[in-house]
């Protein structure tokens, strides 16, 4: 039992220093990382100074590691910026030994040799993820999130470097956020999302850097759905205006109720965000509600056809399935665009539940054509929407990229090989109906294998 233990704490070290995630923190790990050489002179600089610590390293982003090396104030040469706790021992305040989470800053001297230049306290407890910016400045921001105490939120602090010196510029509570190309020249602004609270609604902010280097909001706030209980994905891109030209756009996918999504809008039109309450696409709909089940695989706004512009999906029951009870319904997703001042249905697609494939749905099966998945079997057969009788029109079915004996009975009950990804190969069989029956290209541009 000792040796099962320990094998189990080895094995889950070696997969959170591979990247996999166990939800284990990295301050956890019965051993730290190794240091490189360069971490290692870094470290040893800031403890001559801060004195015996605990490094403490980031949860998520692209700098997981508890040193962030860059070069913050476009000098040309990196400084090194360090997240720690003192240990107790060597805790005190009258000596400017203070506890908590700290930042240490570090930089070379003219020999070239690391050394400590300041240090401040963290604004926050455990540190989220950091992330560099220009913000629309001259030089890169440092954008550092936290987890806060007994709440959901984050605090988000902006940090600039010059002269050896830190400066927090902003400290802002907020749910999710992104940094992105607003106007299209090249010049990041800081996107953020708070959550609702029972007096508050949620609210979208802008932010970005002044020439002064102060934090500042070039754009009206915008109060969002007030139907938001968490955020799902937020994601950046495009829509197309009247006139033909893209403008941009974020769209906030969130979460309603169990299994229960929508998503909410925002457009950029030259002066600052709206929605669709107050920019509606010549009087088209604009609730994208979507339900997810064992049947229904969850679905995020992404550009579904390639176009460049963002497509929101909506689930719509298939036909037969109306009666049941939402866990026992098949969907279809369809995918919307914001195109020329209308929103346009794009495309009506089944996705495999298993999430091996999705499916282009012609636009002449709409209300005669249904489906049927079966998991043992790992089929999904289009039939005739018809009470009298049911004639299948095309039929999906999956195998395991191992499982040699399970595709040649595939192949012999009439199936032809479609495509495959790295685990799943994904056969069809093409049934002729008058009318509904696909031709060669269509499923070829219809079925198309996701990624494993």
């Amino acid at each position: 039992m000792r040796i099962a233990k320990k094998l189990t704490a080895i094995a889950a070290i070696a997969l959170t220093l591979s990247g996999c995630s166990l939800n284990l923190s990295v301050d956890t790990l019965l051993s730290p990382p190794k240091l490189s050489d360069e971490q290692t002179e870094i470290y040893t600089a800031l403890t001559e100074a801060a004195g015996n610590i605990e490094l403490r390293y980031p949860r998520m982003g692209e700098h997981l590691g508890a040193f962030v090396v860059n070069d913050f104030d476009t000098d040309g040469s990196n400084e090194a910026m360090v997240f720690f706790e003192r240990k107790s021992s060597d805790i005190d305040a009258a000596n400017q030994r203070e506890a908590g989470l700290r930042i240490g800053f570090l930089d070379r001297d003219p020999n070239g040799a690391w050394h400590s230049v300041y240090e401040m306290a963290a604004a926050g407890v455990q540190v989220e993820s950091v992330e560099f910016s220009l913000l629309g400045s001259d030089s890169p921001k440092a954008i550092i999130t936290y987890s806060a105490l007994n709440s959901q939120e984050k605090l988000l602090s902006v940090v600039s470097y010059s002269d050896n010196t830190p400066h927090e510029l902003s400290q802002l509570t907020v749910s999710q956020y992104k940094v992105a190309d607003v106007i299209g020249n090249s010049t990041q602004l800081l996107l953020t999302f708070s959550r609702p609270t029972q007096t508050m609604p949620a609210v979208f902010s802008v932010y970005g850097c002044n020439e002064e280097g102060g934090i500042y909001q070039p754009y009206a706030p915008v109060t969002l759905s007030r139907n938001i209980a968490e955020y799902d994905l937020i994601t950046t891109g495009y829509y197309k205006n009247p006139n033909g030209s893209k403008m941009f756009c974020a769209a906030v996918d969130y979460l309603i109720a169990e299994n229960q999504y929508s998503t909410e809008l925002l457009y950029f039109n030259g002066n600052g965000f709206v929605t669709a309450d107050s920019f509606l696409f010549n009087g088209s709909p604009t609730s994208y509600n979507r339900r997810t089940n064992a049947l229904t695989p969850k679905q995020n706004t992404r550009d579904i056809n390639g176009d460049g512009i963002l497509d929101v999906p909506m689930t719509s029951v298939l036909p037969g399935y109306e009666s049941l009870t939402y866990p026992e319904q098949m969907n279809t997703i369809w995918w919307f665009s914001q195109i020329s001042g209308e929103i346009n249905r794009v495309v009506n697609m089944y996705v495999d539940p298993a999430g091996s494939y999705q499916f282009a749905l012609p636009n002449r099966w709409e209300g005669v054509v249904t489906a049927e998945y079966n998991a043992d079997s790992r089929t999904t057969v289009f039939w005739t929407a018809n009470d009298k009788e049911r004639d299948a029109v095309f039929t999906i079915k999956t195998a395991d990229n191992a499982d040699a004996y399970s595709q040649s009975q595939i192949e012999k009950d009439g199936f032809t090989l479609a495509g495959s990804n790295d685990t799943t190969q994904v056969y069809i069989k093409n049934i002729e109906y008058q009318g509904l029956s696909l031709t060669q290209d269509e499923i070829a541009s219809a079925l198309t294998v996701i990624p494993s």
